[in-house]
């Protein structure tokens, strides 16, 4: 009997230290994730009819023509039809970034789904008679673009330069 209540008091000794280390003031160190240390999710190569052409960081909320004003801004005149950017695959997220009706060139414009040519260029000529589109819901009173196509580019489009 007194074996067991010694390896009784042994047990509950063990168990009682172990949990004390556990209330103790100690400091532990806690590592921010990698989003907090570097903004940057990526590198972008940037050549053609830009300025500077070259490797450039990428921020999660650049936009191409942010990453084309980094390289130095066009060269060429007209529509930047020369510039090409190569994102290297850990740089490519799930999150898809957005184009602003209110600044995006003809080019980009073209390359939403059910957007040529033609009806680019009624955009930019809609935006320059009105003014910035305030919602992208203003996008259908754009001749040639109904409520389906409407629907198909409402998550990638924005209108998130309007007033700056």
């Amino acid at each position: 009997m007194k074996k067991a209540f010694v390896l009784l008091l042994c047990l509950i000794v063990s168990i009682l230290s172990l949990l004390s280390g556990c209330g103790r003031g100690e400091m532990i160190e806690i590592k921010p994730g990698p989003d907090s240390i570097n903004p940057h999710i990526g590198r972008v190569y940037i050549e053609g009819d830009v300025s500077v052409p070259g490797i450039y960081p990428m921020q999660q909320d650049d936009t191409i023509d942010a990453l084309l004003q980094a390289a130095g801004g066009y060269t060429g005149k007209g529509e930047p039809d020369e510039c090409r950017i190569y994102f290297t695959s850990s740089t490519i997220s799930s999150s898809q970034q957005k184009v602003d009706l209110n600044r995006a060139p003809r080019w980009l414009l073209e390359a939403l789904p059910g957007i040529g040519e033609v009806t680019a260029e009624k955009i930019i000529q809609y935006r320059s008679r009105h003014g910035p589109f305030r919602h992208i819901r203003q996008l259908v009173n754009v001749e040639g673009i109904g409520q389906a196509t409407f629907e198909n580019l409402a998550g990638k489009i924005t209108v998130a330069a309007y007033g700056e």
